[in-house]
C-alpha cells in the first residue's frame, strides 16, 4: 500500500498527499465494510444465527466425568 500511494502521490504536495492517503483509507473501509457484508450473508444461508442447533440434546454424562478425572 505504501508503494501504491508513493506512485499516485508523485510530485505533490502535502495537501495532494493527504487527499490521496484519505481516498486509500475511504476505499479501505468501504471494502472491509462491503466484504464483511458478505461474509455474514454467506453465514446466515448456510444456517450460523444467535443460537446454537444440534441434532440431539447435549448433557452431561458418565463418559464426560470420568474423561475429565482421567485427564
Amino acid at each position: 500500500m505504501r508503494q501504491a500511494r508513493d506512485s499516485r502521490s508523485f510530485g505533490g504536495g502535502r495537501l495532494r498527499q493527504l487527499k490521496t492517503l484519505g481516498n486509500m483509507i475511504g476505499t479501505l473501509f468501504i471494502r472491509s465494510y462491503e466484504r464483511g457484508e458478505s461474509i455474514y450473508a454467506a453465514m446466515l444461508c448456510r444456517g450460523f444465527g444467535d443460537e446454537i442447533r444440534s441434532l440431539r440434546q447435549l448433557g452431561f454424562k458418565r463418559i464426560d466425568a470420568s474423561f475429565g478425572v482421567a485427564f
